[in-house]
């Protein structure tokens, strides 16, 4: 794992349109960040890949193609200290509804473009995932002011997401504010 930067993202953006013949991408997980935010905090820029997949014609066979040439065993992986982890659109299903209209578009060098999801869907994401790293990245969106708790927590409101789902969410989301606020 290592800081991963914006020029990372636009290197990983045409190595997959080469590959694939593909020139757009959604990008989703904690790297989406430096579309809004290209110099966010290393805590939030830390990983060992990065997350895309075709905005348009998404296959197996390509996500095999783009698994195999960059993924985590690649001579890619070891030259860039990271990898390209292809997954695809139901990644965003249980999503904010509304996630592809606040999507950010980033260019790459090579024409490549790179669209990645929004602070306030990376932040519903991660408080729905409740992963031990997914809260404490929660906590860095809100701890360096990314997003504010209210933004998510409205958005979940107007969603009209059901009690039962919205609750251990809301929960992942005080945990994040309590730890946010603790390292201030």
């Amino acid at each position: 794992m290592r800081e991963l930067s914006l020029n990372d993202l636009k290197l990983a953006l045409a190595e997959c349109a080469a590959l694939t013949g593909d020139w757009e991408f959604v990008v989703v997980g904690s790297l989406a960040i430096v579309g809004t935010h290209p110099t966010a905090p290393a805590s939030l820029r830390v990983s060992q890949d990065i997350d895309l997949f075709t905005r348009e014609n998404v296959t197996r066979e390509k996500n095999l193609l783009i698994y195999d040439r960059f993924g985590p065993d690649s001579e890619f992986a070891l030259e860039h200290e990271f990898y390209i982890e292809p997954v695809g659109e139901w990644t965003m299903m249980t999503s904010l509804p509304g996630w592809e209209d606040r999507l950010v578009k980033v260019d790459s060098d090579g024409g490549a473009i790179g669209w990645c999801i929004s602070p306030l869907d990376i932040a519903y994401n991660k408080a729905e995932a409740g992963r031990e790293k997914d809260i404490a990245y929660l906590a860095g969106l809100f701890r360096f002011g990314i997003i504010r708790p209210s933004t998510i927590k409205d958005a979940i409101e107007h969603a009209g997401i059901a009690a039962d789902v919205a609750a251990p969410i809301h929960a992942r989301i005080q945990e994040a504010i309590r730890r946010a606020s603790a390292q201030k």
